[in-house]
């Protein structure tokens, strides 16, 4: 293919409808203006000044060439050093080259720069030469802080033919598969021959030429020079002072640093900001970073090492938090330490590479995810549950265990899945609750409805014959393996002791005396002349009561009293008289009670 079609390939050629003009090259100069109806307004009234049409084509030109695929690309600007241009408009046209490269990265394996200044034909000078000279440490830090900042004004004529000329040899050293583009600056008078054979000797031979100058000097070869369509480049202005403008609206807000390459500490020394970090063995760079050049925005700066951010400057290079890592040299803040692939992984401090991230404890490491670890599934014992009626089996995770009700819980009752991936503790069983054994009261029996005293068992309880319960009769095995109730014994039965019984004796004497036992018999036994009401004796009963009516037994009096009454006794009484005093001998009385007679007489 010849250069010509090789450019096409590589640049997809835009078709800006908007801005095309189908016109001769002196209605181009009117780019902005519009003519309003007659009488309304000025005549040409600008809606849109020149500069904002001109630099949203430029712009699109800019973006086409940054966007090269393999962002090789070689730039030679041609700037005019002319007595016509004058001192002050030719450091215009540098400010204009530096913000038109604003847009692209300057290195050694993308975009070469060479800068001609020309003013007479003995003043065409090579000032930057990175295509035909070119080398790794012609970059863009190079070119804004060292090369340009040495440029000179010349003053002269205006031979643009030999900036062709020159122009031409510099490409002949480009790189085959780079696209090439010349911008050419200057007021327009050129001098010492036609430049316009030698512009289309380059655009045959694939090169784009952009135009740039001002309207009242030599449009037409300007036009003439520009690469097709013409109107988009070839720009015309009304002062020098607009190609700054120009430039700005061309630039692209996106603007990085490019390729970071790195430079001899001294090269950043204009950063030190105190003379004690001129003395340090790095300079003004903390001593985890180094001093590099942004092939894109050609300014020195001192950048931190991979795992560290900050500004570079001295003690200003801190390494990225546990967590992070950061795998690119560049500067930043914290923000610009990358977290580790999964939210539960950590990383040491100053971690340059996401495989220096790994799982926390509780975690798995699966490719580059975390997977919690988990303890095998763990059930509830039978007649067990658990507390909060399930048990997660994630690292960490606590299950407390319980026992339903009238069971004991045997193990642990609270298990951890540790981190190794078992539960702590033992295994738990649930054994039914017993009650102690009830002890067998001394003179009584026990009778319970199971042999081991498991929860509701049911135990009776009685004496012996001549002994009395004190305490519960029945007793239940609760749940809470307790016997409910009182505590119980046997108690011996006792009477209380019989009354005297008139008239009669009750042996043995000990019946009156005091208690008697349970089963004792006492024997009644009433005196002469006396019989007996009731049984002939009593026992003592299982209820520490008399049997046969006790109280009931008594001696009846059944021999009557012996009385002996005074002879018969007759008294005459004195005459006339109708009473006598009459005296005898008081009757005798003997009962067999033995006890005192009372003794009534009539009269």
């Amino acid at each position: 293919r010849s250069g010509a079609t090789r450019a096409r390939t590589l640049i997809p050629r835009r078709v800006y409808s908007h801005y095309k003009y189908d016109r001769p090259y002196n209605r181009f100069l009117n780019y902005g203006k519009k003519k309003v109806k007659p009488g309304i307004g000025l005549e040409n009234e600008i809606l849109r000044s020149k500069v904002d049409v001109l630099g949203s084509i430029l712009k699109l030109h800019v973006q086409e060439l940054r966007e090269i695929p393999n962002q090789a690309v070689e730039l030679v600007f041609l700037v005019d050093s002319s007595s016509s241009v004058g001192a002050e408009n030719f450091f215009n046209e540098i400010k204009f080259v530096k913000k038109l490269l604003a847009d692209f990265t300057v290195s050694y394996n993308q975009t070469r720069v060479a800068l001609i200044t020309f003013s007479s034909q003995d003043r065409v000078k090579v000032e930057i030469d990175h295509v035909s000279s070119a080398s790794e440490h012609n970059h863009k830090c190079v070119l804004l802080e060292w090369q340009m900042p040495r440029i000179r004004y010349m003053g002269g004529g205006t031979y643009t033919m030999g900036a062709m000329l020159e122009a031409q040899r510099v490409l002949s050293a480009a790189r085959g598969n780079s696209v090439k583009a010349v911008f050419l600056v200057t007021d327009g008078y050129s001098n010492g021959g036609d430049p316009r054979p030698a512009a289309e000797a380059l655009k045959r031979k694939g090169v784009r030429i952009f135009t740039f100058g001002i309207r009242n000097g030599n449009v037409k070869e300007l036009y003439d020079m520009a690469s097709h369509p013409r109107e988009e480049h070839s720009y015309i202005l009304d002062s020098f002072e607009e190609f700054e403008a120009l430039a700005r609206r061309a630039l692209h807000e996106d603007l990085r640093n490019g390729m970071l390459m790195n430079q001899n500490p001294q090269a950043c020394a204009s950063l030190c900001t105190t003379t004690e970090d001129h003395q340090q063995s790095n300079g003004c760079c903390d001593h985890h970073a180094t001093c590099t050049c942004g092939t894109h925005t050609g300014h020195y700066l001192c950048t931190c090492q991979p795992g560290y951010y900050g500004t570079g400057l001295q003690d200003n290079c801190r390494p990225c938090p546990a967590g992070t890592y950061r795998d690119t040299q560049g500067p930043g803040d914290v923000t610009s330490c990358n977290a580790c692939p999964d939210p539960h992984m950590t990383s040491p401090k100053g971690s340059t590479s996401p495989l220096q991230c790994y799982c926390t404890r509780g975690y798995d490491q699966i490719g580059m995810r975390c997977q919690r670890r988990q303890c095998r599934p763990l059930l509830p014992p039978a007649n067990g549950y658990f507390i909060q009626h399930a048990c997660s089996n994630v690292v960490n995770a606590a299950c407390g265990v319980r026992c339903s009700s009238g069971y004991r819980l045997e193990g642990s009752s609270i298990r951890q899945c540790m981190e190794n991936g078992e539960w702590s503790g033992g295994d738990t069983v649930c054994v039914m609750k017993t009650c102690h054994s009830l002890r067998i009261p001394s003179n009584g029996q026990i009778k319970c409805t199971t042999a081991d005293s498991r929860i509701d068992t049911e135990c009776y309880l009685h004496c012996n014959p001549g002994y009395n319960l004190v305490g519960s009769t029945k007793r239940t095995c609760l749940p809470v393996a307790m016997w409910d109730g009182i505590p119980a014994h046997c108690k011996p039965v006792f009477c209380p002791p019989l009354p005297p019984l008139r008239h009669g004796s009750i042996a043995p004497h000990s019946c009156l005396s005091g208690k008697s036992r349970y089963g004792v018999a006492c024997n009644v036994t009433c005196s002469v002349g006396f019989l007996r009401e009731g049984s002939s004796s009593t026992h003592c009963g299982g209820h520490g009561k008399w049997s046969d009516a006790a109280s009931e037994i008594r001696c009846i009096d059944i021999q009557p009293p012996l009385l002996k009454c005074p002879a018969h006794i007759a008294i005459t009484a004195l005459p006339n008289e109708n009473y006598a005093n009459v005296t005898w001998e008081q009757p005798f009385a003997k009962d067999n009670s033995k006890g005192e007679v009372i003794l009534t007489t009539i009269p």
